[in-house]
């Protein structure tokens, strides 16, 4: 999605806005896999915006795409043997399964309340986390909060205006797959706004559509043989590679960023600033295996 602002400080303001969709077919080397999940990231790399009459302008960019496969092989391994005079050596494997893959829409409504009736609003835009997440049988239950910050202009005053508001959701969640045990990682994502103005004295209703996205994975120790011989027989090994999935570390930190540049125009004044954040997505397909 892009969007542009424009006007002079003794006009009015607008900022129409549009989404364009795109389709790209990859290619990949050819493997074996059981289970696979993708993880598709991306960002802006460059806009160019040209004035083709005073109710039409032309947009010109381009966005780099970062696609990651991530794949699963199932693997049969020997958890002991038996007779023949045979000696081992067990060793415990230790890893993860993914459990459940799950990417819902959620609804969050609150109320929001202007000093003056806006004449125009120009941006909403906001940030979500989740900061408590319960685990149950097949349920899960997400608690967290959403800041929504909103680009105004009163009747009659060409000063940007902004505010912001807290929303909180709680959100229960069917989750085929999941257990108690699970280490779960869920992460909420605005992907839209609606503001509808209220009636005399009564405050605005603001209306924020999350998309939470829960990957779950389940952790496991399976016994295998490592090494064996027999005392009766003459035996010949065939050694075997086994990988094994886990998790690293979950991180949770928050960041503060800053930037700065040279202006197009020296001169200018700025009205707003809205920088759109580049958010990764993922699409997971189904697992199977270890």
């Amino acid at each position: 999605m892009w969007s542009i602002i424009r006007g002079k400080m003794e006009r009015a303001c607008a900022r129409p806005s549009r989404s364009s969709l795109f389709t790209k077919l990859l290619d990949l080397p050819e493997f074996v896999f059981t289970a696979w999940a993708v993880q598709v990231e991306g960002q802006t790399e460059y806009l160019n915006c040209r004035t083709v009459n005073p109710r039409r302008i032309e947009v010109r960019g381009a966005y780099g795409l970062v696609v990651s496969v991530h794949t699963q092989v199932k693997t049969d391994v020997i958890t002991a043997l038996s007779d023949g005079g045979v000696e081992q050596k067990l060793v415990t494997l230790s890893g993860v399964r993914r459990a459940a893959v799950l990417e819902k829409l959620v609804t969050v409504e609150g109320e929001i309340r202007f000093p003056t009736p806006p004449a125009a609003v120009l941006d909403l835009s906001g940030n979500a986390s989740v900061g408590d997440l319960k685990l149950l049988n097949g349920k899960a239950v997400a608690k967290g909060g959403l800041v929504v910050s909103c680009a105004w202009r009163a009747e009659g005053d060409p000063v940007l205006q902004s505010q912001s508001v807290n929303l909180n959701f709680n959100q229960v969640l069917d989750v085929d797959g999941l257990s108690e045990d699970c280490r779960c990682l869920c992460v909420a994502e605005p992907v839209g706004f609606t503001l509808t103005e209220g009636e005399g004295e009564e405050p605005g209703r603001l209306t924020a559509t999350l998309m939470l996205r829960l990957r779950a994975w389940r952790p496991y120790q399976l016994q295998c043989v490592a090494d064996a011989f027999s005392t009766k027989f003459e035996t010949e090994q065939t050694p075997q590679t086994v990988q094994t999935e886990s998790l690293a570390c979950t991180l949770d930190e928050t960041v503060t960023l800053t930037g700065s540049g040279p202006l197009p125009d020296a001169g200018a004044k700025i009205l707003a600033a809205l920088p759109p954040l580049a958010r990764p997505c993922w699409h997971t397909g189904k697992t199977t295996g270890i």
